[in-house]
């Protein structure tokens, strides 16, 4: 290759991180002593499979499918049973040394975190007597990009 041409596009280096990662159990609780054993987190009674809920910010799972179990028992729910968003993530690095001169180099780096702007959805609120219940309230980070450039002598 022409030294000129070398110097634009050879030497490159790309450098990729991916991630991908099912989503995590929620635990859904009453947030009360129903059963007067002295603990707050038992579980309500579920009528119907809670997953297939519209899974939006304002109501991720069906929170229809619980309801306060009779005074002094415990509910039926089983253990961890909603389901929360799933992440993917591509991070993506590009690098390139350029000689100034005999010891100096030049180097000029790109980082891209979340290099696709993919949206993962934190977990929803698991208390049954939240406000909030069965809402997430967060997500993961926006893409964000780092340029460096570095001059060693």
């Amino acid at each position: 290759m022409h030294r000129a041409l070398d110097y634009a596009i050879g030497g490159w280096s790309v450098e990729g991180i991916a991630r991908f990662q099912s989503g995590g159990p929620v635990n859904v609780t009453i947030g009360q002593d129903r059963a007067n054993v002295g603990s707050s987190t038992q579980r309500p009674d579920t009528i119907r499979n809670p997953n297939t809920g519209p899974r939006t910010p304002d109501q991720w799972f069906d929170t229809g499918a619980f309801q306060m179990p009779a005074i002094y028992t415990f509910g039926n729910a089983g253990a961890f049973m909603v389901d929360s968003d799933g992440r993917h993530n591509f991070d993506l690095s590009i690098a390139k040394s350029f000689r100034v001169i005999e010891r100096h180099t030049l180097s000029l780096r790109g980082e891209f975190f979340n290099l696709t702007n993919s949206v993962s959805m934190s977990d929803p609120t698991g208390t049954f007597t939240s406000a909030t219940f069965g809402r997430v309230s967060s997500a993961t980070a926006a893409r964000q990009i780092q340029l460096a450039l570095r001059y060693t002598f």
